[in-house]
């Protein structure tokens, strides 16, 4: 018999607009926003995997895992804005040295929805296979997952 108050892990695609916004979470290890609806969702254990909208830099760049619950905290971590409601993660896999392209990521599941383009963060629900897929192609790295 499943306890109906256990909750699956949950796969979320998190979104900056720069990837030194997402460099700078995964080495102080915390993910920021700025407001608390944009986190509400997330919780201890969900996976995670960073996005980013920078045209020159756009696609996948890591997963990580979320470590604990949403606080709020006032100290600066990112240079190009506040973020108080946080969330603790854990690096999984990366960063990578280049981004996995979204076209990789159609290539193999068809699907356009994981691909933003808009200068804006965002958190969008992902399915358990286009986490794990765009997980081993960010483990390959972009030589391979880009070609």
């Amino acid at each position: 018999m499943r306890d109906s108050n256990v909750r699956r892990m949950s796969y979320w695609r998190v979104t900056s607009w720069t990837v030194e916004n997402i460099r700078v979470a995964l080495n102080a290890g915390v993910w920021g926003e700025e407001r608390p609806t944009a986190l509400a969702h997330l919780r201890e254990s969900d996976r995670l995997v960073f996005y980013s909208t920078d045209s020159r830099k756009k696609g996948f760049w890591a997963t990580g895992t979320v470590m604990g619950p949403m606080y709020v905290a006032h100290d600066p971590v990112w240079h190009t804005g506040f973020y108080p409601f946080r969330i603790p993660l854990r690096v999984d896999v990366g960063p990578a040295q280049k981004p996995i392209q979204p076209k990789a990521v159609f290539e193999i599941l068809g699907v356009t929805r994981l691909s933003h383009s808009a200068p804006r963060k965002a958190i969008i629900p992902l399915t358990a296979k286009e986490f794990q897929t765009i997980e081993a192609l960010i483990r390959q790295g972009p030589q391979k997952a880009n070609a």
